[in-house]
């Protein structure tokens, strides 16, 4: 279901910005750099290196995947079912967006930035210059994790660095110091991002949801339990849930069951 192959779209590939925006490259910059200090720094071929090399790749290919995955778009023939929509506008009509002209199924929301409508829309993400929404919502969530991992492992195998210079045993690049400090700051705010997003996950959540809710943690109407979420997310057959080379969810993302039915 990717945006280059609908007809009603395309005006998405031509606008789509895929890596001119400063946020959106800087990330993809960042991605590379931690792998290429990483061995300067620890110039050994031992498991955590693996490891981490490991997660850097899967988070590059996640942030590439975030980015040029189409979060969703309304079909052009899709009609409400009025026995099945559970959101509806203040006067009891079903939802419509005037400026794509569409109705909006359930969870729907149009995006200022991207000038259309996104199935079940997240948030609009100036990190990976996209809309996170509901076919590109997997490869957002594992490029926080991967980035979490790999940036842990980062740190940890390169504190005796930080430690040499603390003591004064050894001198230390001081803009690997800024690097490094900087990576804690960015690490800290991907392992909480990451936990939040993976939380939304489990409980079926949105993050505008969580804003329409006031910000509360009650449990959302379209909580199926937790396998049936993370499978929303994530896709049906769970081996390949960690991988984003492969899975993507099969449902067309204008229906989502309720809490409480079979």
């Amino acid at each position: 279901r990717g945006f280059l192959h609908s007809k009603e779209h395309m005006f998405w590939a031509e606008s789509a910005q895929t890596f001119p925006k400063a946020t959106s490259s800087f990330v993809f910059s960042y991605i590379i750099s931690t792998l290429v200090v990483y061995w300067l720094m620890v110039p050994a071929f031992n498991w955590e290196f693996c490891a981490f090399a490991i997660c850097v790749v899967f988070a590059l290919v996640s942030f590439i995947r975030t980015n040029q995955t189409d979060p969703g778009f309304v079909p052009p023939d899709w009609t409400p079912d009025v026995n099945t929509a559970r959101e509806e506008k203040l006067d009891g009509e079903v939802r419509a967006c005037v400026k794509c002209e569409v109705h909006k199924p359930d969870r729907t929301h149009h995006c200022r930035r991207c000038d259309r409508c996104i199935l079940r829309m997240d948030h609009h993400c100036p990190w990976t210059n996209n809309c996170i929404g509901h076919y590109n919502l997997k490869f957002y969530l594992l490029l926080l994790t991967y980035g979490f991992l790999g940036l842990t492992l980062f740190l940890h195998q390169n504190f005796s660095h930080i430690s040499d210079y603390w003591y004064g045993t050894k001198d230390t690049n001081w803009l690997f110091i800024i690097y490094y400090l900087f990576s804690v700051f960015m690490n800290f705010n991907l392992g909480a991002l990451g936990g939040i997003q993976l939380l939304f996950a489990i409980q079926n959540r949105t993050t505008i949801e969580f804003k329409e809710q006031t910000r509360s943690f009650l449990p959302s109407v379209y909580d199926i339990g937790i396998i049936g979420n993370l499978k929303q997310v994530l896709g049906d057959d769970a081996k390949f849930w960690w991988c984003p080379f492969y899975g993507h969810v099969t449902d067309e993302g204008v229906y989502f069951p309720h809490f409480g039915e079979t």
